[in-house]
């Protein structure tokens, strides 16, 4: 149901979101070692 065209703005959000959260925990890994 996430799929259906008037979801697709939530999932691009979170996608977004996701990417950026990703971003920053490798990065925080990098600079740890």
């Amino acid at each position: 149901h996430l799929f259906k065209p008037e979801n697709e703005h939530v999932i691009t959000e979170w996608q977004k979101r996701v990417d950026r959260d990703w971003d920053y925990l490798q990065r925080r890994e990098a600079a740890r070692v």
